[in-house]
């Protein structure tokens, strides 16, 4: 019952961190439209997570359902009646007892094996899928210079949270909008929760450079124009 009880909380958990994250986000922008000085690109970093959020899902989800199928064919017919008591603790440990007790070696191993590792594979396969969900609706999100800071992946960074910025050289790009762009690489004054480091990179359009280099000079005391 306890374990349970604590996958609820954990899954739970999750999935409302990926809904306030998503709703921040569209507040933040909704709130700030008429701030904006200039809409930057999309998170490239977050679109190539989200591919492979989405890899990992579906080997994750094809493993559960081989593994559950495997484990429904072998007891269905005497030991279970529908594929939804393979996700009931009580009646698996009911049936562990009962192969122990009967020597039912088989059996044992299987329904053992599938006990032990269900909950941590729906566990996975629910974290994949909201990641894969975040990072999808993220990515397709433009980061935003505002009056008071830059909207990135849902959070805003005011100026007084920047301690440095450079430049990379020109370069252009062939993924997604083509084109001539530069990196916009900005420090932090500390790491920002899901960052991981205490810097962070925008892609700038060529065009856009100068706008974006003089709100960073007025705002910024430190930087690399």
């Amino acid at each position: 019952m306890m374990t349970y009880i604590l996958f609820s909380i954990l899954n739970i958990g999750l999935i409302l961190f990926v809904l306030i994250k998503i709703y921040k986000d569209k507040k933040i922008r909704r709130q700030g439209k008429d701030k904006i000085i200039i809409e930057l690109n999309k998170n490239l970093n977050s679109m190539i997570a989200s591919l492979i959020w989405f890899v990992t899902f579906i080997i994750l989800l094809r493993i559960f359902i081989i593994k559950t199928n495997e484990v429904y064919h072998l007891l269905h017919q005497d030991y279970i009646n529908s594929i939804f008591q393979l996700f009931n603790l009580e009646y698996l440990e009911h049936l562990r007892k009962y192969f122990l007790d009967n020597n039912m070696t088989r059996e044992l191993v299987t329904i053992v094996s599938y006990k032990s590792n269900i909950l941590s594979t729906l566990t996975l396969i629910i974290v994949s899928f909201c990641s894969l969900i975040l990072e999808s609706y993220l990515g397709w999100q433009r980061n935003i210079v505002y009056e008071h800071g830059i909207l990135f992946k849902s959070e805003t960074i005011s100026w007084n949270d920047i301690v440095d910025y450079q430049w990379s050289k020109v370069y252009k790009n062939n993924l997604l909008k083509k084109g001539v762009q530069y990196d916009l690489n900005i420090s932090l004054q500390k790491v920002r929760f899901f960052y991981f480091n205490n810097e962070v990179k925008f892609i700038v359009n060529y065009e856009d450079k100068e706008l974006v280099n003089r709100v960073l000079k007025e705002c910024v005391i430190n930087g690399d124009t």
